[in-house]
């Protein structure tokens, strides 16, 4: 039936947490506009047929003028119109709830991007746990989770996040609200991130489990990464 297809996105956009993004339904997103492109077609035949049929000149087997769109023709055009529009809404919807939670996660990594997942470096069961426990998205960010045009808005806008907070440094746009109370935390890797470089000049090996105390704004970057969790 018209407008189901439109509908499970809707439904897909409510149930999509806000700290938490399903992979992009490409092939019910297709069959969208795949309907709505069908429907528009179907909606500019019948409009193009009235059009033909009321300036066709007069002859003798139609000596009559043209009544216009019978009430059965305008019903099926008004259906076929509030749908379209409905699955462009439905649609809309979708994707803008998937910016809103990228533009989220963002903010939250402080302007970084996730470090890509592979089949070396996905996070298994009980890394999972781990991200879970520390309130990260355990591999939520995925580039295979996101669209293309997904993919670029979120590096567009981590890029131009980052500008903005450099604009001003002073204010630390990007940090916590709220004052430390230490200055090294305990961290867990849930990614194999190899040998990392901090900003003291030292380097620690990330390998998935294992854990160590780094600085905490050392910290904020590496869990901004995706690497690390919060123990």
């Amino acid at each position: 039936m018209y407008g189901d297809d439109g509908y499970k996105l809707a439904l897909e956009a409510k149930r999509t947490a806000i700290d938490r993004l399903p992979v992009f339904n490409r092939e019910l997103v297709q069959a969208v506009c795949r309907e709505t492109r069908y429907l528009a077609e179907s909606l500019e035949r019948r409009l193009r047929a009235h059009t033909e049929m009321a300036a066709a000149p007069r002859t003798p087997a139609r000596s009559m003028p043209s009544q216009g769109l019978t009430p059965a023709h305008r019903f099926e055009i008004l259906t076929e119109h509030l749908v379209m529009q409905r699955n462009k809404r439905c649609l809309l919807g979708y994707l803008h709830r998937r910016m809103q939670v990228v533009m989220q996660d963002t903010w939250r990594r402080g302007g970084s991007l996730p470090v890509q997942a592979n089949a070396t470096s996905a996070v298994n069961e009980s890394e999972a746990s781990y991200a879970r426990a520390a309130g990260q998205p355990s591999g939520a960010w995925d580039e295979t989770m996101l669209s293309a045009g997904e993919a670029a808005f979120r590096r567009d806008y981590a890029r131009l996040l980052r500008r903005y907070a450099a604009t001003y440094a002073d204010v630390g746009l990007l940090e916590e609200l709220r004052p430390p109370k230490e200055l090294y935390v305990q961290v867990r890797a849930i990614r194999d991130g190899g040998l990392v470089q901090t900003e003291g000049g030292g380097a620690i090996r990330l390998e998935p489990g294992t854990q160590c105390f780094i600085a905490r704004q050392e910290a904020q970057r590496l869990i901004g990464l995706g690497l690390v969790c919060r123990v």
